[in-house]
C-alpha cells in the first residue's frame, strides 16, 4: 500500500518514484487547458482503478489539499472524487477521515476550488442519507492507515454526528463559495451552538440538523486528532486545519496541541537551527502557538490544568541567551500581544505578564533577534497591557523616595554602607528607567494626569541631586520624564481638561533647561513648558526671560526638526501671556516688557540656520501680534542692520538683514504691511535729531540712548529706505491688488500720509536746526538729512499711488486748507503724481470716477490767486499750476466747463502776468495745454491772454543777447512759445493781426543765435525746437490767404534786412508753407511765390548781405524752392521755367534794385561792380543747381526742357574751355580772361550729365546736339587753373578731382546718349588731341577722360582703339611720372575689355 498523506523519508527508492510518477500522470491529465476529453476521462479511470485501487479517495484528498498543486488540478480532484465516490463506494464505507480535507478545500481562496468541494459536500450527504437509511454497519475508510503509523491519534464521530455535520455544511454551500472565510465561521458557530448562523437563532421550524454538546465535542477533537496526526507529516494540511480553527477550538484541544509545540521546540534545540521566516517549521510552530494560547482558550488557561500551559507560555517570553531561544520568546510576545488574549485571562494574568516583562527588561534578554522573523517588541508588548494609573504613580513615587534617598547616602564618607547604596541606586535607575518606557508606550497611561505629581518628583529629583548612573544616562532619564509630562498636557489640552496648578513645577522644569547640557532634553523641556503655559500663563511669564535668553545662546542655533517645531510650539504657547498684559495698551509698558524677548531673537538671528529663520520669526511675529510687534521686530531688526553696514563685519549673508525683514513683512496681510511701515515712519518722528542720555525714547524699541550720532542717522535711511521697498515691491503689489478696494485699507493709508507729512516736516525742521547750528559741516551728514528728507517724500508717492481716489481727493482738499506751505506743496505734488496715473481709456466719460478725482481741481487753481512773491510761495503756486496742466491733459476734453473756469484763474495777473519769471512759466505751460484741449472754447478769452504771451515772448528775445538770468528767460521763453503753438493751432483763424509781430519774434536774430550760450545747451535745444513747432504751427493751420501776403509783406519789410541766419529761416519757412499747398491755394499763389523766389536768388545784389553768407541763403532757398516746384504741374511749371532760363541768362547790371534794398547804405562803385559780376554768375549757378534738382526728383520728365539751355550751355563751356593744347599758340590775354571752374562750372557740367542720363525716351541727344557740346567739353580739359594763391600740388588735385567728378563722366553718359560711332571717334579725337597738350595735368585728364569712356561704353568702345593707341605709346614715354603711371592705368582698363595684351600694339 501507498500511503498519499505521508511523505517518508524511510521510504524505497522504487516506492518514492512510483508516487511520483502517478502523481505527475495524474496531473498531466487533469491540467489540460482546453479541458478533459473522453479519452481523458478514459485513462484517469484506468489510473484510479488499475493503479490505486482502495486508495483512490486518499490519493484524490492528498491531491486537493496539497498547496504544490495547480487550481486546476485541485478542482478536478474534487470533482473526481465527488462523482467517484458513489460509484466506486463499497458498502457502508465511511468517508469521514477525508471530511478534514473536505473543510480545508471549502476554506481555499480560488473560488472554483471551493465551488468542487461543495460538490463533495452533496456526494457525501447523499452517502450519508443512504448509510443512515440502509442502516448499514459504519466502514470507516483507511480508518488506520491514512496517516500511517500517526493513525492512532485519530478520533472517529459516530455515522449519525458526522452526517449532521455534513448536512449543517451543505446548507451554507453558496455562502461558502463566495468566502473563503464563511468556513471558519461556520465552523465556530457549530462547535459553540450545534448549528450554522442562518439557524443560530434557534428557529425550530428550520429543517438544519442540530448537534448537541456532546456531538460538539466530538466534532472538535475530531478535528484536533487529524491536526496531530498530520504533524510532521502533512503540514500542508495541517496548518490549513490549524488556520480553521484559529478562533473555534473545541475544549481540550490545548491537551492535545501542546504537546505538539513541545516536540517541536525540543526539535529545534537538537537540530540547534532557527527556522527561517515564512518557513514550513515557522508557519507550523506560529501557528500551533496562535491555536493554543488564544482567546477561545482563555476558559481552559484560567481552570487547575491550565495553569502549566499559561506558565510554560511566560517562560518561552522569558528568553534565553541564543538565537532559538530569542525566536520562541518571540512568538510567545507575539501570543502575549494579540487584541484581548491577556485581557481575556483577568488582571491577574496582567500582572504576570507586567513582572516577567521587567524582568526581562532587567536581565536585558535579546528580545528582537536580526533574522529571526521579530515582530513584536517589548514596548509594544507592554503597550497591549491595561495598567492601572494609580498604581504606576505610586511606584513611581516609590522609586523617587528611594532616588532622592540614595543621592543623600551617596554625599556619605567611602565604605560598605556607601557602596550598597550605589548599588541600589543602580538599580533603581535601571528599574525607573524600564518602568518610564513601559508607561510611554501604554496609552492610557501616557496620557493619565494622575502621574503628575511624580513625574514632577522623579524630574526635581535628578535636576537637584544630580543622580548619575554607570548604566542608564540621567539624560535619558529626565527625557523619558519630560517626555511622558508633555503627552498629557497636550492630552489634557486637547479635551480640554485642566491640570491642578499646585501639581505644576515650572520652576523645575526653568531648572532643568538651564542645567542640562542635551539640545535633546532642551526640546524636550521647551515643548513642555509650551504645553504648561497652554493652561496656566502666568504661572510660566514668570519664568519667560530666563527662558528666552537660554533659547537666544543655544536652542536657536540648533537645525534640526524636532528642535525648530519644539520653538515654534514654545513662541504659541509662552509668548501670548506676555501679550495680554493688564496694561499692555500702554506703547511704553509694551517697550518695557517685549522689548528684551523680542531683542533675544533679533541678537540670535545670525546664529539660526538661514532655512529656519523666516519661519520662525513668523512665528514670532504672528503669536504676538503682528499689528502691534511687527514694526517692533523689524525695527530691531533694522537697527542690527545698522550695525552691521557700520561695521562691515560678519560674513556676507549676515548683513542684508533688511532683505529678511521685508520678506518677514511681506509674509503678512496687506493692512499689516501698511501699518509696519507706517509706524517706522511715525517712530522715526520721535526720534531725537542727535542721540542723548538726557531724551527719552521710551514708545521706540531700539536704543537710542547707546546710539551713536552716525549709527541714529542711518537708521533713519535703513528705516525709511525699507518703507519704499515695502510699498513699491511685486509682493506687496500683488497682495494688495487683492484689497484695494476695502475701506480699511483706504483709512491706513490716509493715516499713513498724514504721518509721513509729520515725519517730513519734522525731519526737514531737524535738518534746519542742525544746519543753523552748524552741526552738519560734514559734507556726509549733510547728504544722509537731504537722502533722509528726499525718502521719505519717495514714500508720500508710494502711499498716493495706492490709496483709493476718493479717499486721497478728501485727504488733498482737507491737507490744502492748512496754512503751512510746505505741506500745500508736498500734497500739491502727490496731487499731480496721482493726477498722472490716471488711465481715461479706461473709463466712460461720464464716469463718476472722472468726477471723483476733479472735486478737488477747484481748490488748486484757487491757490493761484494768492498774491505774493515769496520764494515758497511761488513754489507751491507752481506746483498748483503743474497740476493744473496734467489734469487738464487728461480731462479737459472731457470736463470742458470746469476747466474753462479753471483758464479764468490760470490766465490772472497774479499768475500769467505774475512779475516771477518761475510762476509765468508755469502759468503759460497750463495755458498751453488748455488751449490745446479745450481748442475754440477759449476763443471769447483770447484777447485777455494772447497780449499777454506775445509780451512775454517779445520781452525775452529782446533780453536774451545779454540776459543775466539766461536760464530763467529761456524756461520763459520755452514756455510762451508751448502756449503759442497751442494758440496757433487750436485757434489760427483770429491771428490775422498778430501775425507780423510773431514773426518778428520768431525770426529775431537772436532766438535764431540761439546755440546753448551759458551751459544751456539742453533748454537751448527745446527753444530753438518750440520756435520751429510753432512756424510749423503756422505754415499747417493759418489759411495760406492769411499767410502768404503777411510772409511777402514781411520780406519786403523786415526778412530781407536781417541777417543771413534769420533770411535762411525765413525762406525755409516759406518754403514750407509752399510745400502744404492745396491746389487752388496753388494757382493763386503760385506766380508770386515764383517771384518771391527769384528775389530771393538775387540775393547777392542785396548790399545787406555779406557775400561771404550768400552760400548759406542759397541753399535755403533752393531747398525751399524745390518744394513749391514739385507740387506744380506741367501746364503750370513750362512758362516758370522759361522765366527761369530768362531770369538766369538776364545781365544783371541792366535791372533795377529791389525796393527791399532801398533803404540799405550807399556801395561804391567798386563794389557795385564786383557785386554785378556775382550776381551774373549766382544766377546761372543757382539755375544749373535747381536744374540738377529736377533731374534728381522728376528724372527724364525734365529732359525735354534741356533744349531750353544747350545754347547757354554751349556758350558757358566756350567761355571756360581752352581751345588750343599748346601754349606757345594760346594768345596771353586768352589765357588770362578764361575764369576759373567755379560751383557754376560744376553744375554746368553735371546738368550735362543728367540731360544725357535721363535722355532715354526723350531723344535729346541727336547728333546734331552733340556735335555742339563735344568741343567745348573737350576744351574743358585745357583749364587748370585754380584759385591765386593756390599751390601747385594742390591745384593739380583740384583739377583731378574736377575731371574724375564732373568732366570724364559728362563726356562717357553723353557717348552712351549719342550712340553713335562716328559722335564717338570726334571726341576721342578731340580728347586725344589734349594729350599731346605741353601741360602735364592736361594729358592726365584726358586719360581720365578715355578710361571714362571705356568703363562706360565698354567693348563697343574698342572701335576707336587703332586710332587711340600711337597716343597711348606716345604716353607710355612721357617724362612726367603722373603721366606714365596714369597711361599704365588706362591700358589695364583697355586690356580688361580686349581680352589680350596691348604691349605688342605699343611696340
Amino acid at each position: 500500500p501507498n500511503r498519499w498523506f505521508v511523505e517518508a523519508d524511510g521510504a524505497e527508492r522504487d516506492e518514492s518514484a512510483y508516487r511520483s510518477t502517478v502523481r505527475a500522470a495524474y496531473s498531466a491529465l487533469v491540467s489540460r487547458g482546453d479541458g478533459l476529453a473522453n479519452v481523458d476521462g478514459v485513462l484517469i479511470g484506468r489510473v484510479l482503478k488499475s493503479c490505486l485501487g482502495d486508495e483512490w479517495a486518499e490519493f484524490l484528498a492528498a491531491t486537493w489539499v496539497s498547496s504544490d498543486q495547480s487550481a486546476t488540478t485541485r478542482v478536478h480532484s474534487l470533482l473526481a472524487f465527488a462523482a467517484l465516490a458513489q460509484i466506486l463506494q463499497k458498502p457502508g464505507t465511511d468517508y469521514q477521515t477525508l471530511l478534514p480535507a473536505v473543510v480545508v478545500a471549502l476554506a481555499d481562496s480560488d473560488r472554483g476550488v471551493r465551488s468542487a468541494a461543495y460538490g463533495c459536500l452533496g456526494a457525501l450527504k447523499a452517502l450519508y442519507q443512504g448509510l443512515e437509511k440502509d442502516k448499514a454497519e459504519q466502514n470507516i475508510y483507511q480508518y488506520d492507515a491514512i496517516y500511517g503509523a500517526q493513525s492512532t491519534r485519530l478520533q472517529y464521530l459516530p455515522l449519525s454526528t458526522v452526517a449532521r455535520l455534513v448536512a449543517l455544511l451543505e446548507s451554507r454551500s453558496y455562502e461558502i463559495f463566495e468566502n473563503s472565510w464563511t468556513v471558519r465561521t461556520e465552523l465556530e458557530h457549530i462547535l459553540a451552538k450545534g448549528v450554522c448562523t442562518s439557524n443560530s437563532t434557534g428557529d425550530k421550524q428550520s429543517s438544519s440538523p442540530k448537534l448537541n454538546s456532546q456531538a460538539r465535542a466530538a466534532v472538535g477533537m475530531f478535528l484536533v486528532s487529524h491536526i496531530a496526526a498530520t504533524d510532521c507529516l502533512a503540514p500542508s494540511l495541517q496548518l490549513s486545519l490549524l488556520s480553521v480553527l484559529e478562533s473555534a477550538a473545541p475544549a481540550g484541544a490545548l491537551e492535545q496541541l501542546f504537546p505538539l509545540i513541545t516536540a517541536h521546540v525540543q526539535a529545534l534545540q537538537q537540530s540547534g537551527t532557527v527556522p527561517a521566516p515564512g518557513s514550513s517549521d515557522d508557519n507550523v510552530l506560529r501557528a500551533l502557538f496562535s491555536a493554543c494560547y488564544s482567546p477561545s482558550t482563555a476558559t481552559e488557561l484560567r481552570g487547575p490544568d491550565g495553569s502549566a500551559y499559561w506558565l510554560a507560555l511566560l517562560a518561552y517570553a522569558a528568553g534565553g541567551d541564543d538565537r532559538l531561544a530569542a525566536y520562541i520568546q518571540q512568538l510567545a510576545f507575539e501570543r502575549l500581544g494579540a487584541r484581548g488574549f491577556v485581557a481575556s485571562l483577568g488582571a491577574e494574568a496582567v500582572t504576570d505578564v507586567t513582572s516577567c516583562l521587567l524582568r526581562v527588561a532587567d536581565a536585558g534578554n535579546s528580545y528582537e533577534q536580526s533574522g529571526a522573523g521579530s515582530r513584536m517588541s517589548l514596548r509594544a508588548l507592554f503597550a497591549s497591557l491595561q495598567l492601572d494609573a494609580e498604581a504606576a504613580a505610586d511606584e513611581l513615587g516609590s522609586v523617587a523616595d528611594r532616588l532622592g534617598a540614595g543621592a543623600k547616602n551617596a554625599d556619605q564618607p567611602a565604605g560598605k554602607k556607601a557602596k550598597k547604596s550605589g548599588g541600589e541606586k543602580s538599580g533603581s535607575v535601571a528599574e525607573l528607567a524600564a518602568l518610564l518606557e513601559f508607561v510611554g508606550c501604554s496609552q492610557s497611561l501616557a496620557t493619565d494626569a494622575a502621574l503628575v505629581p511624580a513625574l514632577f518628583s522623579l524630574l526635581h529629583v535628578f535636576v537637584a541631586e544630580g543622580i548619575a548612573d554607570a548604566l542608564v544616562p540621567d539624560e535619558y532619564v529626565k527625557q523619558l520624564v519630560l517626555g511622558l509630562l508633555t503627552r498629557i498636557f497636550d492630552s489634557a489640552n486637547e479635551r480640554s481638561v485642566v491640570i491642578s496648578e499646585s501639581a505644576i513645577r515650572v520652576d523645575v522644569i526653568v531648572q532643568t533647561i538651564r542645567t542640562s547640557p542635551s539640545p535633546q532634553t532642551h526640546n524636550q523641556t521647551l515643548a513642555l513648558l509650551a504645553a504648561v503655559a497652554t493652561q496656566h500663563p502666568q504661572a510660566v511669564l514668570h519664568h519667560v526671560m530666563a527662558v528666552f535668553t537660554f533659547m537666544g545662546a543655544n536652542v536657536l542655533r540648533q537645525d534640526d526638526e524636532y528642535s525648530f517645531h519644539v520653538i515654534q510650539q514654545t513662541l504659541e504657547k509662552v509668548l501670548p501671556p506676555l501679550v495680554r498684559l493688564p496694561n499692555a495698551a500702554s506703547r511704553a509698558v509694551q517697550v518695557t516688557h517685549a522689548g528684551p524677548v523680542l531683542r533675544v531673537f533679533v541678537d540670535a538671528l545670525s546664529h539660526i540656520p538661514r532655512h529656519r529663520r523666516m519661519a520662525l520669526f513668523s512665528t514670532l511675529v504672528r503669536t504676538m501680534g503682528p499689528t502691534e510687534y511687527a514694526p517692533a521686530v523689524v525695527s530691531l531688526l533694522l537697527e542690527k542692520n545698522v550695525a552691521k553696514i557700520l561695521k562691515a563685519s560678519g560674513q556676507a549673508e549676515d548683513r542684508d538683514v533688511a532683505s529678511f525683514a521685508l520678506s518677514l513683512v511681506h509674509g503678512m496681510s496687506t493692512e499689516e504691511q501698511i501699518h509696519t511701515a507706517t509706524v517706522l515712519a511715525r517712530d522715526l518722528a520721535q526720534l531725537p535729531a542727535e542721540p542723548s542720555a538726557d531724551v527719552e525714547c521710551g514708545d521706540v524699541y531700539i536704543d537710542v540712548v547707546h546710539m551713536q550720532t552716525r549709527e541714529l542717522r542711518t537708521y533713519r535711511l535703513v528705516a525709511l529706505d525699507f518703507a519704499h521697498q515695502l510699498l513699491t515691491s511685486r509682493q506687496f503689489a500683488a497682495a494688495f491688488s487683492v484689497v484695494a478696494t476695502k475701506a480699511s485699507v483706504n483709512s491706513l493709508l490716509a493715516a499713513a500720509t498724514a504721518t509721513l507729512l509729520e515725519t517730513t516736516a519734522t525731519l526737514a525742521q531737524q535738518h534746519a536746526q542742525l544746519s543753523a547750528e552748524g552741526k552738519l559741516s560734514a559734507n556726509v551728514a549733510e547728504t544722509a538729512w537731504r537722502k533722509a528728507v528726499q525718502l521719505c517724500y519717495s514714500v508720500l508717492d508710494d502711499v498716493n499711488a495706492l490709496m483709493d481716489r476718493r479717499t486721497f481727493v478728501s485727504t488733498v482738499v482737507g491737507l490744502l486748507q492748512q496754512n503751512d506751505l510746505k505741506v500745500q506743496r508736498k500734497v500739491l505734488a502727490l496731487a499731480n503724481t496721482k493726477l498722472a496715473a490716471f488711465d481715461t481709456r479706461l473709463v466712460e466719460q461720464g464716469s463718476a470716477e472722472i468726477d471723483e478725482i476733479l472735486e478737488m481741481m477747484v481748490p488748486v487753481a484757487q491757490l493761484t490767486a494768492t498774491q505774493g512773491d515769496a520764494a515758497e510761495l511761488v513754489a507751491c503756486k507752481q506746483a498748483a499750476l503743474l497740476c493744473v496742466a496734467t489734469a487738464a491733459k487728461k480731462f479737459a476734453a472731457l470736463r470742458p466747463v470746469l476747466f474753462t473756469e479753471i483758464t479764468g484763474m490760470v490766465i490772472a495777473p497774479s499768475s500769467l502776468q505774475s512779475t516771477s519769471v518761475a510762476v509765468a512759466s508755469s502759468a503759460l505751460v497750463a495755458l498751453a495745454v488748455l488751449c490745446s484741449e479745450l481748442g475754440s472754447r477759449l476763443i471769447p478769452r483770447l484777447p485777455q491772454y494772447l497780449p499777454t504771451v506775445l509780451k512775454h515772448l517779445h520781452a525775452v528775445v529782446g533780453r536774451l543777447s545779454d540776459s543775466a538770468a539766461l536760464q530763467d528767460d529761456l524756461a520763459l521763453l520755452a514756455s510762451a512759445l508751448s502756449a503759442m503753438q497751442a494758440i496757433v493751432e487750436n485757434m489760427s483763424a483770429f491771428l490775422a493781426p498778430s501775425l507780423s509781430p510773431l514773426f518778428a519774434i520768431l525770426m529775431h536774430p537772436s532766438l535764431r543765435a540761439i546755440k546753448g550760450a551759458n551751459g544751456a545747451n539742453d533748454l537751448s535745444s527745446q527753444v530753438r525746437e518750440k520756435a520751429d513747432s510753432v512756424l510749423t504751427a503756422l505754415y499747417k493751420s493759418i489759411p495760406p490767404r492769411q499767410l502768404l501776403p503777411a510772409q511777402f509783406a514781411f520780406y519786403q519789410k523786415e526778412a530781407s534786412k536781417q541777417g543771413a541766419e534769420t533770411l535762411a529761416a525765413f525762406v525755409d519757412f516759406v518754403g514750407k508753407t509752399a510745400g502744404s499747398l492745396q491746389r487752388n491755394h496753388l494757382m493763386q499763389f503760385y506766380k508770386p511765390l515764383f517771384k518771391f523766389f527769384l528775389s530771393v536768388f538775387d540775393v547777392t545784389r542785396n548790399p545787406m548781405v555779406p557775400l561771404a553768407d550768400v552760400s548759406v541763403i542759397e541753399d535755403a532757398a533752393l531747398s525751399a524752392f524745390m518744394r513749391f516746384v514739385i507740387k506744380l504741374n506741367e501746364n503750370l511749371f513750362k512758362p516758370l521755367f522759361l522765366s527761369f532760363v530768362e531770369w538766369a541768362t538776364a545781365d544783371p547790371s541792366s535791372l533795377p534794385a529791389s525796393p527791399a534794398w532801398s533803404s540799405g547804405a550807399a556801395l561804391s562803385a567798386v563794389d557795385k561792380e564786383l557785386r554785378v559780376q556775382s550776381a551774373n554768375e549766382a544766377r546761372l549757378r543757382v539755375f544749373y543747381r535747381t536744374l540738377n534738382e529736377l533731374f534728381d526728383k522728376l528724372k527724364s520728365i525734365v529732359a525735354p526742357y534741356y533744349s531750353s539751355v544747350i545754347d547757354t550751355t554751349v556758350a558757358q563751356l566756350e567761355r571756360y574751355g581752352v581751345s588750343l593744347d599748346s601754349i606757345e599758340l594760346q594768345e596771353e590775354a586768352d589765357r588770362a580772361e578764361k575764369p576759373v571752374p567755379s560751383d557754376l562750372w560744376c553744375a554746368m557740367v553735371q546738368s550735362l550729365y543728367n540731360s544725357a542720363l535721363y535722355d532715354s525716351g526723350a531723344g535729346f541727344w541727336t547728333d546734331a546736339n552733340f556735335l555742339k557740346v563735344y568741343r567745348p567739353l573737350a576744351n574743358q580739359l585745357a583749364n587748370t587753373k585754380a584759385p591765386i594763391g593756390t599751390a601747385a600740388d594742390s591745384a593739380y588735385e583740384m583739377y583731378v578731382t574736377r575731371v574724375r567728378m564732373y568732366l570724364a563722366p559728362a563726356a562717357s553718359q553723353l557717348s552712351a546718349a549719342a550712340g553713335n560711332d562716328a559722335m564717338w571717334k570726334s571726341l576721342n579725337q578731340e580728347t586725344m588731341m589734349k594729350s599731346r597738350s605741353d601741360d602735364p595735368a592736361v594729358r592726365v585728364g584726358a586719360l581720365l577722360v578715355l578710361q571714362s569712356l571705356y568703363e562706360k561704353l565698354g567693348e563697343e568702345f574698342l572701335i576707336l582703339l587703332p586710332e587711340t593707341i600711337p597716343y597711348l605709346a606716345e604716353l607710355l614715354e612721357d617724362d612726367n611720372s603722373r603721366v606714365e603711371r596714369t597711361t599704365q592705368e588706362t591700358i589695364k582698363v583697355i586690356e580688361s575689355y580686349l581680352g589680350e595684351s596691348l604691349q605688342t600694339y605699343l611696340k
